[in-house]
């Protein structure tokens, strides 16, 4: 399982904008940075070297912090 907090999305209304166009502003917004973060954690699943390993098997997999 990959994890990632994105940024913040503003979701402040501009005084001089239509309701119905900033939603969709903030709708476009929240679609491109979920997009994005997905991406980016695809990538980092690609390069993981334990991402086929069983979960109960990641202690064994991992050096204590002694060794």
């Amino acid at each position: 399982m990959y994890l990632r907090f994105a940024a913040p999305i503003d979701s402040t209304k501009p005084a001089r904008v239509s309701a119905e166009k900033w939603v969709a502003a903030v709708k476009q917004n929240t679609q491109e940075s979920l997009e994005q973060t997905l991406a980016d954690l695809l990538i980092i699943r690609t390069s993981d070297p334990y991402r086929e390993l069983n979960p109960l098997a990641w202690r064994n997999a991992t050096p204590s912090p002694t060794e």
